[in-house]
């Protein structure tokens, strides 16, 4: 498990590195903890920052968005745990700031230890049977399929409570199952009531887990009615399971008095985020939308690298958040994860109460009451898709030994089924991570680009095996009369948000225009005398009707033509140019674009209401 750990702790830190580009275009959203322990050292709890200036700077942007403004002070209203824990005493201790996306960095490695700890701890006393090379690969899997290699290559504000979250999330089931196997553990107990204090004080959200302290009590109670411990041992017991987090609730309810006059306000009430907050945070209402897109919403696939595109959103609840932040379902993407269902299976299958049932049932119970506070949110976003899973992984894990140690002379049959859903979950999270807002293809294009042009090779030699080809459109259209001032959509490209659309502007009863809104600034064409009662040939050619530029399809042209071929946009009627640019194209999602249909408009179908043959 040692060497599965060190390359995922070494991925982890690599893929944090790459956000050292990001923050110099982007200093405000990643400096906030710096300057909060810049306040902390004047001696105030509010931010080091003055109004109308920016974290990080006097070259910082002016820009002091996901801050609480309160009298005339900007506070931070993210969990408070990792500047006291690590941004502070880092501060102390080198006299350098540390940046955030390192500091996440240490967070989730240590989390993660913790996990492959509590494993480990769990392999010697119940799963003797478990080779190295299992061994290995569930280290592995465990490090790959936690939802972090994706986060981490972008860390702003957000990530880095979330990061801390986990990683205290972590070591206090670690801690509770330390402080089961001994009589006098009331030490490790303190240790898992204060980790539990931290994760909630990181993220508020998991306030609901603290019922995970409940269960190390409960355990002991049953295994020790053959030889009760004494009142004294229970007192001890239960002021280490209680105090310590008390102590943080209290701190962190004097924090945010002194911040904004009340224990239980952390600020939100104050933000600067341009988003209106909705009148209902929490509601029933948003479960299954919340549900479906945490869970259940699968990718979009695309036949060119990197495969997996952003999941549909569904039509939204009101009173919901405008835009679900980049989603993936987590089990219809990782479909290993519906593993975990086996490891829970299995300690419900032992007899009596066993560490193993503890451990098991602190990670479910940890997962159901973050996923619960969760579900009920106004919005969703990919980061708090690592809340939403946490301790699944563990016992994803702990489903797979189930199924090793139970399969009998099906073993071959359980691997082929576990290592195919490991196989396709670990890909996911690969191409997912890769490519993500685009930041490895602009950090390292040649690494891209020879990654993609490797992957992509199948799908060329599929093309010419099919005869599949691409390039210009060849349309006919009638354009539709009586539509003055209106736009419909031409050819569209891409996948949602990411799309290219080529449209008709209506410009009155004789003029139309052709324009495209996409990856590029609008480009609209000058007024074409039209005639509405006629066919018209259109012969359309964009860069998104072509793979993406790193595809084998361009080796054989000069880079010079198959520039001009990924960066052009032409249009011409009735065999007269209209309109000829160079343009940035978002990534085609499929072999042919999609002709006369749009994507939604303010809820409403967008569509061609003319003729339209030809592609």
């Amino acid at each position: 498990m040692g060497a599965a750990a060190l390359i995922c702790v070494s991925l982890y830190f690599a893929i944090a590195s790459e956000n050292r580009e990001i923050y110099r275009s982007r200093p405000v959203t990643y400096f906030h903890y710096n300057s909060l322990v810049d306040g902390f050292l004047a001696g105030h709890l509010y931010m080091g920052v003055a109004p109308g200036s920016g974290p990080g700077g006097p070259e910082a942007l002016q820009d002091t968005s996901h801050t609480s403004l309160y009298k005339g002070r900007y506070y931070l209203y993210f969990g408070v745990a990792p500047a006291a824990v690590l941004f502070l005493p880092w501060r102390v201790l080198t006299g350098a700031q540390l940046a955030q996306y390192w500091a996440a960095a240490m967070f989730v490695s240590a989390g993660y230890l913790a996990s492959v700890a509590l494993l480990g701890r769990l392999k010697r006393e119940y799963f003797p049977g478990v080779s190295p090379r299992l061994l290995f690969a569930s280290a592995l899997l465990l490090g790959l399929m936690n939802w972090w290699p994706l986060l981490l290559s972008r860390v702003g504000v957000w990530e880095v409570p979330i990061a801390s979250a986990y990683c205290f999330a972590m070591l206090t089931v670690l801690f509770i199952h330390i402080a089961a196997g001994k009589r006098r553990g009331a030490g490790w107990l303190a240790a898992a009531s204060l980790s539990c204090g931290l994760a909630i004080a990181s993220r508020p959200n998991y306030i609901l887990g603290s019922a995970v302290l409940a269960l190390p009590l409960l355990f002991l109670w049953r295994s020790e009615r053959a030889s009760p411990a004494g009142r004294g041992a229970w007192t001890g017991r239960l002021c280490a399971a209680l105090l310590p987090i008390a102590c943080i609730g209290a701190l962190v309810g004097s924090y945010n008095l002194l911040r904004f006059g009340s224990p239980l306000e952390f600020g939100t009430r104050f933000m600067t985020t341009p988003d209106p907050v909705p009148a209902k945070g929490f509601s029933i209402s948003y479960a299954w939308t919340n549900f479906y897109l945490y869970f259940l919403a699968p990718a979009h696939f695309s036949p060119w690298f990197p495969f997996f595109k952003l999941s549909r959103v569904p039509d939204l609840p009101s009173g919901y958040a405008a835009g679900p932040e980049d989603m993936y379902g987590l089990i219809a993407n990782m479909p290993v994860l519906m593993l975990a269902a086996a490891g829970i299976c299995l300690a419900g299958m032992r007899k009596g109460v066993s560490r193993l049932s503890l451990a098991v049932g602190s990670l479910a119970l940890l997962f159901m009451t973050v996923a619960a506070m969760l579900l009920l949110y106004y919005g969703a976003n990919n980061r708090y898709e690592a809340d939403a899973m946490c301790g699944v992984p563990v016992l994803t894990i702990l489903g797979i030994w189930a199924l090793e140690s139970r399969a009998g002379r099906r073993r071959g049959a359980a691997r082929v089924l576990w290592g195919t859903l490991a196989g396709y979950s670990v890909m996911f999270a690969f191409c997912a991570g890769i490519g993500r807002d685009e930041i490895f293809r602009s950090v390292h294009p040649r690494a891209y680009r020879a990654l993609a042009h490797a992957f992509d090779l199948p799908s060329f030699w599929y093309d010419r095996i099919r005869g599949v080809g691409y390039g210009p459109l060849n349309l006919t259209v009638r354009f539709p009369a009586g539509r003055p001032g209106a736009n419909e959509p031409i050819v569209v490209t891409g996948w949602g948000p990411w799309s290219d659309v080529l449209y008709v502007h209506y410009t009155d009863g004789e003029h139309i225009q052709f324009g495209l809104v996409g990856a590029t600034a609008t480009a609209q064409s000058a007024p074409l005398r039209i005639d509405y009662g006629s066919a018209h040939t259109l012969r359309i050619s964009m860069g998104s009707l072509y793979p993406p530029r790193e595809h084998p399809f361009f080796d054989s042209l000069e880079r010079r033509d198959a520039d001009s071929l990924a960066g052009t946009l032409f249009v011409a009627v009735d065999g007269a140019t209209v309109l000829r640019q160079r343009a940035h194209f978002f990534d085609a999602v499929a072999r042919r674009p999609e002709l006369g249909e749009g994507p939604p408009v303010l809820g409403k179908a967008w569509a061609f209401t003319g003729s339209l043959t030809g592609g």
